[in-house]
């Protein structure tokens, strides 16, 4: 709730040191402004814009990759391994879902790949569109698609019944349980960037213990890679406070800023002056038969630089 989101930023703002939350780019877009306004630091949790510490102010740290980041991961693992031929598929109604396509393109391109279609939709039936894409004069290698967790599942499944049966591939929008089945079924052929491959049996050592932990305190396993990026802010935030030489706003936002790699579960977190958003491994997950695996963990070779006047 947008107004709501405003209403708490305005009333813990004033009383808070620093503050720290959101997994969603527009909340932070929201809320942001007003603790920068305050002079207090905020650490977001699952923010991926990387152009929010620019458009927001230098008070804003990400405990995530950016978009940037993990769109430029997919573009390079689905040229290797898919082709260089792509269809790009991108809900219009959130920011996140705008920028993360461009930010594929670019990386794309610069790889001599080529987009076929670039379509934009606002529901999810993508019936029509998968109607499209099956009448094009030569199937593409993969689609990518950029859509938000809620609508995930559906929109796979009226691709699939439109006759669309190449890879999809998406970002950490997918990385959710929803992904893994819908109406029509288990899904198949799809795959995601994600921040952490949480397996008990196959991630690494503090994955592993995390989960082990997480399973024990809840009594199941996360359902996504979100859990960790709050576990990893959680401790950032608290390690930033005992490095800090007092407790003033501006002391803990220059202890976040002194940051250098930091090890969390979704990977190791270092900032600087002007380096609110840090460069980490992206997580490629697998969808097959509505049971995820991971398929690959890199570092993009190159990184288009954040959109921020669009």
């Amino acid at each position: 709730d947008d107004a709501l989101t405003e209403e708490v930023a305005r009333d813990m703002a004033p009383k808070a040191t620093v503050g720290t939350g959101f997994t969603n780019n527009e909340s932070l877009l929201l809320a942001g402004p007003i603790f920068q306004r305050e002079g207090k630091p905020f650490l977001s949790i699952g923010a991926t814009d990387p152009a929010l510490p620019t458009i927001v102010g230098d008070r804003v740290f990400l405990a995530s990759f950016g978009d940037n980041t993990q769109a430029a991961a997919a573009a390079e693992f689905s040229h290797r391994e898919f082709g260089d031929t792509t269809v790009v598929l991108w809900d219009s109604r959130t920011q996140y879902t705008l920028t993360l396509p461009q930010y594929f393109r670019r990386r794309f391109e610069e790889l001599d790949g080529k987009v076929l279609l670039n379509k934009s939709f606002s529901g999810d039936d993508l019936t029509s569109l998968g109607r499209e894409i099956s009448e094009l004069p030569a199937p593409p290698a993969f689609v990518y698609l950029a859509a938000m967790p809620e609508h995930v599942g559906e929109s796979i499944a009226s691709l699939r019944a439109a006759g669309v049966e190449v890879p999809i591939v998406g970002g950490d929008g997918l990385d959710t349980p929803n992904v893994l089945k819908s109406e029509s079924g288990p899904t198949s052929n799809v795959w995601f960037t994600t921040h952490a491959w949480l397996s008990s049996q196959s991630g690494t050592p503090r994955a592993k213990a995390f989960v082990q932990a997480y399973e024990k305190e809840y009594g199941h396993p996360p359902s996504d890679a979100f859990a960790a990026l709050g576990y990893d802010a959680g401790h950032l935030l608290l390690d930033a406070i005992k490095r800090a030489e007092g407790n003033s706003p501006d002391q803990i936002t220059a202890a976040l800023e002194a940051t250098s790699n930091f090890e969390g579960v979704t990977g190791n977190i270092s900032y600087g002056e002007s380096q609110h958003v840090p460069l980490k491994t992206v997580w490629i997950v697998k969808v097959d038969g509505g049971e995820k695996s991971l398929a690959a963990s890199l570092v993009p070779k190159s990184v288009p630089p954040p959109i921020v006047d669009e």
